[in-house]
Protein backbone atom coordinates (compact mmCIF):
# COMPACT_ATOMS: atom_id res chain seq x y z
CA UNK A 1 0.00 0.00 0.00
CA UNK A 2 1.28 3.45 -0.85
CA UNK A 3 1.97 5.72 2.12
CA UNK A 4 0.69 9.08 0.87
CA UNK A 5 1.45 10.77 4.18
CA UNK A 6 5.13 9.84 3.80
CA UNK A 7 5.09 11.12 0.21
CA UNK A 8 3.59 14.40 1.35
CA UNK A 9 6.12 14.78 4.15
CA UNK A 10 9.01 14.24 1.73
CA UNK A 11 7.59 16.77 -0.74
CA UNK A 12 7.16 19.32 2.03
CA UNK A 13 10.64 18.54 3.40
CA UNK A 14 12.36 19.16 0.06
CA UNK A 15 10.21 22.22 -0.65
CA UNK A 16 11.12 23.82 2.68
CA UNK A 17 14.76 22.73 2.44
CA UNK A 18 15.04 24.55 -0.87
CA UNK A 19 13.16 27.59 0.42
CA UNK A 20 10.25 27.26 -2.02
CA UNK A 21 6.70 28.31 -1.27
CA UNK A 22 3.69 26.15 -2.03
CA UNK A 23 2.68 28.79 -4.57
CA UNK A 24 5.98 28.44 -6.42
CA UNK A 25 5.90 24.63 -6.57
CA UNK A 26 2.20 24.55 -7.47
CA UNK A 27 2.80 26.91 -10.37
CA UNK A 28 5.88 25.00 -11.60
CA UNK A 29 4.09 21.64 -11.26
CA UNK A 30 0.85 22.84 -12.83
CA UNK A 31 -1.37 22.10 -9.83
CA UNK A 32 -3.48 24.28 -7.59
CA UNK A 33 -2.13 25.44 -4.24
CA UNK A 34 -4.94 23.65 -2.34
CA UNK A 35 -4.16 20.39 -4.19
CA UNK A 36 -0.46 20.69 -3.35
CA UNK A 37 -1.39 21.40 0.27
CA UNK A 38 -3.56 18.26 0.37
CA UNK A 39 -0.72 16.23 -1.15
CA UNK A 40 1.72 17.56 1.46
CA UNK A 41 -0.59 16.72 4.36
CA UNK A 42 -1.30 13.24 2.96
CA UNK A 43 -4.99 13.74 2.27
CA UNK A 44 -4.49 14.17 -1.49
CA UNK A 45 -3.26 11.46 -3.82
CA UNK A 46 -1.18 12.81 -6.68
CA UNK A 47 -1.36 11.21 -10.11
CA UNK A 48 1.89 9.84 -11.45
CA UNK A 49 2.15 12.84 -13.81
CA UNK A 50 1.59 15.27 -10.93
CA UNK A 51 4.22 13.49 -8.86
CA UNK A 52 6.70 13.73 -11.75
CA UNK A 53 5.86 17.43 -12.19
CA UNK A 54 6.41 18.09 -8.47
CA UNK A 55 9.72 16.20 -8.52
CA UNK A 56 10.83 18.26 -11.53
CA UNK A 57 9.78 21.48 -9.80
CA UNK A 58 11.77 20.46 -6.70
CA UNK A 59 14.67 19.10 -8.77
CA UNK A 60 14.56 15.77 -6.90
CA UNK A 61 14.05 12.20 -8.08
CA UNK A 62 10.96 10.08 -7.61
CA UNK A 63 13.17 7.83 -5.46
CA UNK A 64 13.77 10.80 -3.13
CA UNK A 65 10.02 11.22 -2.67
CA UNK A 66 9.01 7.54 -2.73
CA UNK A 67 11.82 6.09 -0.60
CA UNK A 68 9.50 5.23 2.29
CA UNK A 69 7.38 3.19 -0.13
CA UNK A 70 10.12 1.29 -1.97
CA UNK A 71 11.66 -1.69 -0.19
CA UNK A 72 14.84 -1.52 -2.31
CA UNK A 73 15.53 1.93 -0.86
CA UNK A 74 16.45 0.42 2.50
CA UNK A 75 19.19 -1.66 0.90
CA UNK A 76 20.43 1.46 -0.88
CA UNK A 77 20.74 3.33 2.42
CA UNK A 78 22.40 0.40 4.17
CA UNK A 79 24.96 0.29 1.37
CA UNK A 80 25.47 4.03 1.67
CA UNK A 81 26.03 3.72 5.43
CA UNK A 82 28.53 0.95 4.79
CA UNK A 83 30.41 3.11 2.28
CA UNK A 84 30.53 6.00 4.76
CA UNK A 85 31.66 3.86 7.68
CA UNK A 86 33.82 1.13 6.15
CA UNK A 87 37.09 2.93 6.92
CA UNK A 88 36.06 4.37 10.28
CA UNK A 89 37.88 3.69 13.51
CA UNK A 90 36.16 1.83 16.33
CA UNK A 91 35.74 5.10 18.22
CA UNK A 92 34.08 6.72 15.21
CA UNK A 93 31.76 3.73 14.78
CA UNK A 94 30.79 3.91 18.47
CA UNK A 95 30.03 7.61 18.08
CA UNK A 96 27.90 6.98 14.95
CA UNK A 97 26.06 4.18 16.74
CA UNK A 98 25.27 6.47 19.68
CA UNK A 99 24.02 9.18 17.33
CA UNK A 100 21.83 6.76 15.38
CA UNK A 101 20.38 5.28 18.58
CA UNK A 102 19.56 8.77 19.86
CA UNK A 103 17.83 9.63 16.61
CA UNK A 104 15.87 6.38 16.67
CA UNK A 105 14.74 6.97 20.25
CA UNK A 106 13.50 10.43 19.32
CA UNK A 107 11.89 9.51 15.99
CA UNK A 108 8.43 9.00 17.49
CA UNK A 109 8.68 12.34 19.29
CA UNK A 110 9.74 14.02 16.04
CA UNK A 111 6.94 12.42 14.03
CA UNK A 112 4.44 13.63 16.58
CA UNK A 113 5.47 17.23 15.96
CA UNK A 114 4.89 17.15 12.18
Amino acid sequence: MIDYVAIGRRIQYYRLKKGYTQEYIAEKAGVSIPHLSRIENGSGKPSLQTLVNICNALNVTIDDIMQDNISASKAKFINKLYQITCDCTTDELNMFTDIIQTIRLNTDKWKGHN
